[in-house]
């Protein structure tokens, strides 16, 4: 039985969003594989969890600090002037968790770290001082994220920043892989980017567990998008669908509707309203959201890494309209599985094509839940990354 640290920057329990979905998956799946897990996770302001003891499953031994974590202009400022390191990364740098970290390794001797994601990886030093295999699960890369964003910005003073904070990321995000002993890449475009460094690097997607998500298909005609508006991504693909598809769309049918939730959605200011488009703020089950209603949209214009909610709108047998960034990772061929269109006028027309045929709809969703089930089995995924751990000397 191998016995593994596993370091999150948020408590994932309950899995609600992309990111927590992902490491959620992870933990589930080497738990069943039979690996002995130690999890230290941050549980931050921004993805606080109330008595995170009983959202866990059993078996695994817990160690959850809550943190502050949120930007401020203060710290912003202060990091800007007094430090060579991104504050992307530095706000998940925290003493009493580098002390928790040391607690962790000195009362087991685990075979290897898995490090959920860049930002945990300033505890590496303490794992490598003890002689632990880090395994960096990279989520994405990271300043291609910001880097696609930036271009996109307006502001030229916030340009400027971003563009400093960036250029120290990637400078992060580099030293992070000499760090590690071997990085696991969400997808093949991510593994090509990390694939320039000399440490061995193997692609593994998210998984999920097949049997809870039912296919719900895609009966209903209606539009519809389900994700976290606290990502910068994800609203400024929000705004383009509102102010440049929708409009479209209505000209093809004025009878069209659109259905937005989750997280801070309720707070978006879209510059319209129009007719057919409703925001519906955070939902109380984001299955039965999928469950309601009918084409889901994924309208994204940056990113990097695998978009866990396409990979469930997947799984629950969606007909799905996505630009070419929100599929990424995820081998979806064009028609096939999905339709992809990164033009206004051609995402717009793929929507209405789907409104107006029944068929098509469920054509589509079914043939996206087979890919789903073939591809993103969380325990083979991870069965096949404790055959793939590096061994401690």
């Amino acid at each position: 039985m191998k016995e593994l640290l596993i370091l999150c920057n948020k408590f994932p329990f309950p899995p609600r969003d992309g990111s927590s979905i992902a490491m959620a998956s992870n933990i589930r799946g080497l738990l069943s594989a039979g690996a002995k897990l130690t999890v230290i996770a941050l549980n931050t302001d921004k993805h606080y969890v109330e008595n995170p003891e009983s959202q866990v499953p059993e078996g695994i031994e817990w160690h959850i600090h809550p943190v502050n974590t949120t930007p401020s202009i203060l710290g912003a400022l202060s990091n800007l002037c007094f430090s060579s390191r991104s504050y992307m990364v530095s706000r998940f740098d925290i003493e009493e968790v580098r002390e928790m970290v040391k607690r962790a390794i000195k009362k087991r001797e685990y075979d290897a770290a898995i490090v959920d994601g860049l930002f945990m990886m300033p505890y590496a030093d303490e794992l490598k001082s003890a002689g632990i295999p880090i395994v960096l699960r990279a989520h994405n890369v990271e300043h291609h994220i910001w880097n696609r964003q930036i271009q996109q910005e307006t502001s030229p003073l916030k340009k400027w920043y971003l563009n400093i904070q960036n250029t120290r990321l990637e400078k992060y995000e580099v030293a992070a892989c000499g760090q590690s002993d071997s990085i696991v890449a969400i997808t093949q475009e991510d593994a090509k980017w990390f694939a320039k460094c000399s440490t061995p690097v193997h692609v593994m997607p998210c998984g999920i567990q097949p049997n809870s998500y039912p296919e719900y298909g895609s009966k209903e005609p209606d539009v519809f998008h389900i994700g976290a508006m606290d990502w910068i991504p994800n609203v400024d693909g929000i705004r383009w669908f509102a102010q440049k598809v929708w409009p479209e769309i209505l000209k093809r049918d004025a009878q069209a509707v659109f259905h937005l939730a989750g997280r801070d959605s309720d707070t978006l200011n879209l510059h319209q309203p129009q007719r057919g488009f409703f925001v519906e703020g955070r939902v109380e089950s984001a299955s039965d959201f999928y469950a309601k209603h009918g084409i889901f949209v994924v309208p994204l214009l940056a990113g990097s890494g695998m978009r866990i909610k396409v990979m469930e709108a997947l799984a629950y047998g969606k007909a799905i309209v996505g630009t070419r960034v929100a599929v990424e990772g995820i081998p979806i061929e064009n028609g096939v599985h999905a339709y992809i269109a990164d033009r206004p006028e051609d995402f717009a027309i793929a929507v209405i094509k789907l409104i107006q045929d029944a068929g098509e709809r469920e054509r589509l969703g079914h043939e996206a839940r087979k890919l789903a089930m073939r591809i993103f089995d969380e325990n083979k995924l991870a069965e096949d990354l404790l055959n793939r751990l590096p061994t401690r000397k």
